[in-house]
């Protein structure tokens, strides 16, 4: 044990590299895309001053039904070229844009301009979500070595949220979800600096909530619903301000908090619409809102227990690799509780004001998402996963006295989540099989693609882009437009690719087809569509 304690930061950086090295093997694992990180490439390009006016492709003056287009026009709207970098604008823009865009587009479109300019690619995107992983890593540590007085559960911490399958499914998805995991653990951190800082020190303590804030207003930029963890945060946060510091130290964090937090939620935000007016904010909202509010208009009472079982499943699988590993672990820690009661030394027990904190705002955290069904889409709480770790592994500590039992207890636990997560493969995004159809459709060397039946939807005019090399060609077709079938028919094409969503039942291009004499054959299906190969015969 002397010798871990003594080379701690060593021991540290090998588990460090090891998880980076986990999370580059299953980048490599990646077979496709998912739709959302289409969008993150589009909006990646229009960060910068030379690409204004971020929209998506079906919308571009350039995207027109009907016609036969060059599939570049598609794939130009997803890459970041030399031209049109973030680097070529005036710092003073750049620095606006990271505070009033989402911050994470515009590192990432640096990133892709070094890496890979001018070509798709998720590595840059992986490797930025690496660096922000090392940094999260760094303060969790720090977090970790404050509470826990054994180095071993210190770097247990970072480890166990370091191999969970939230943090690598996480890091290699091309969305924002790793940068908000930072911005949510330095909003934790520095308000810990803040709580353990002296009376006296009014400028450190105005500086470390000026960064926890700063940081807040980063991550909100990029995830919106980290503002709900902070809100929880701060609530409890000050609760306990107020019981262990007393008044005064309450009202000095209290009244800019409270106050600049509403003023800010007012006019930027519309969360009081929510509360005032929740009919009609329900129905002007959009994207990640609009699906936030119908989950909570369906909720009713009787649907709590099976979204109480459903979360904790999400968390077994998310954070121990496995529900019967999270199992397992409850059950020696109620056993070791019994234990301890009858021995009755578990009245000695001192928690830590912090851990109180986190532990109780964790808890609101989780139940409001539990009890409007907020859990569907699991990376929209990735970003408390450090916290959660952080709390988890202070209670493994506690439950033994013995240094000997609780270094059993670490090593077991994190043996068991990494065999759990990478053995298994429990591991988000990497769309295992579409790899070999894509790969089968490129080698077919067709240069003319039919957006057809649903096809033309933005995410798969996204995907359709990387099909077909640069010179293809794509034709998007729409039945509720007049005369689209006899338009078709003028500039039909001899051997075509014909994108169809799965589940269309709309078959009136393919009846003409046939009926003029063309072949046509499933080649390959994807997550979330079909293609087909059509050709003439003779």
């Amino acid at each position: 044990m002397e010798f871990i304690k003594k080379h701690r930061c060593l021991l540290f950086a090998i588990i460090t590299l090891l998880q980076i090295l986990i999370i580059i093997y299953w980048g490599g694992k990646r077979e496709n895309l998912y739709w959302d990180e289409f969008f993150t490439f589009e909006k990646t390009h229009y960060a910068s001053d030379s690409t204004p006016g971020e929209h998506y492709i079906d919308v571009d003056a350039e995207y027109k039904l009907g016609t036969w287009l060059p599939i570049a026009i598609v794939k130009e709207s997803l890459v970041v070229t030399k031209d049109n970098s973030v680097l070529l604008d005036p710092i003073t823009h750049t620095l606006r844009k990271i505070f009033k865009f989402n911050s994470y587009m515009v590192l990432l479109n640096i990133v892709e301009v070094i890496l890979t300019p001018g070509r798709l690619s998720i590595w840059p995107a992986i490797i930025l979500n690496l660096i922000l992983f090392v940094l999260n890593q760094i303060i969790l540590y720090r977090l970790c070595n404050e509470f826990i007085d054994n180095t071993l559960y210190s770097v247990a911490g970072t480890a166990f949220y370091g191999f969970s399958s939230m943090c690598v499914s996480m890091a290699i998805f091309v969305r924002f979800y790793m940068f908000a995991t930072l911005l949510t653990t330095i909003f934790v951190y520095f308000h810990f600096m803040y709580y353990k800082s002296e009376d006296k020190e009014h400028i450190k303590r105005i500086m470390y909530l000026l960064l926890a804030f700063l940081a807040l207003l980063l991550s909100y930029n990029s995830a919106e619903f980290t503002i709900i963890y902070g809100g929880f945060f701060v609530l409890i946060f000050s609760v306990v301000l107020w019981i262990r510091k007393g008044f005064k130290r309450f009202l000095y964090y209290s009244i800019p908090i409270y106050g600049g937090g509403l003023c800010y939620i007012a006019t930027q935000t519309n969360y009081l619409g929510i509360l005032f007016d929740f009919e009609a904010t329900y129905t002007e909202a959009n994207g990640a809102l609009s699906w936030c509010l119908e989950q909570i208009a369906d909720f009713y009472p009787g649907i709590l227990p099976l979204r109480i079982s459903e979360m904790a499943l999400l968390l077994g699988r998310y954070m121990f690799g496995s529900y019967y590993v999270m199992k397992s672990y409850i059950a020696i820690a109620i056993i070791v509780i019994i234990i301890r009661v009858i021995k009755k030394n578990v009245v000695k027990d001192t928690w830590n004001d912090y851990i109180i904190i986190l532990a109780f705002s964790l808890l609101l955290f989780i139940a409001f998402f539990t009890t409007f069904g907020l859990y569907e889409q699991p990376r929209y709480i990735s970003y408390v996963f450090p916290e959660i770790a952080i709390v988890m592994v202070f209670w493994s500590y506690r439950l033994f006295k013995s240094e000997i039992f609780r270094n059993i207890m670490a090593l077991f636990l994190l043996f068991v989540v990494v065999l759990s997560v990478n053995i298994k493969g429990k591991v988000d995004m990497l769309y295992t099989g579409d790899g070999q159809f894509i790969e089968t459709v490129r080698d077919m060397d067709v240069e003319s693609i039919l957006l057809y039946a649903g096809g033309h939807r933005t995410f798969i005019s996204y995907q359709t882009a990387l099909l077909v090399d640069d010179d293809a060609e794509f034709y998007v077709y729409d039945r509720s437009e007049e005369n689209a079938l006899l338009q078709f028919e003028d500039q039909i094409r001899d051997k075509m690719l014909i994108i169809e969503e799965s589940g269309t039942e709309d078959e009136d291009v393919i009846n003409m087809l046939e009926q003029k004499g063309y072949t046509i054959e499933a080649v390959a299906w994807t997550y979330q569509f079909t293609i087909k190969y059509a050709t003439l015969e003779g």
